[in-house]
């Protein structure tokens, strides 16, 4: 028998300041995949069940959707471009006319 005391803190997972987490604060952060994916018939937690799985298809999905906020502001101010120009070639023409 060891007479040392046991170091509890490199077992318990810390959060990003450092600092030792407890149990409830961990399962707080705990990805639950069925929520961020609704329609799936399966239960995906049972299929992902590590963390850094989970954490990896969160990202995904968040990345898929700014990728997509993204493209939808690029084609809006493309529209937006094309119709300034074809404004300005309109006045050019009619100052052309007279």
């Amino acid at each position: 028998m060891s007479t040392e005391p046991e170091n509890k803190a490199e077992n318990t997972p810390a959060n990003p300041e450092g600092e030792a987490i407890t149990a409830e604060e961990a399962q707080e952060q705990q990805i639950d995949l069925n929520l961020i994916f609704p329609d799936e018939e399966r239960d995906l937690n049972a299929l992902f069940p590590d963390e850094e799985s989970r954490q990896l298809l969160k990202h995904i999905t968040k990345n898929k959707k700014d990728l997509n906020t993204l493209k939808e502001r690029f084609k809006e101010e493309n529209n937006l471009e094309e119709e300034e120009e074809e404004d300005s070639e309109e006045t050019e023409t009619d100052n052309a006319s007279d």
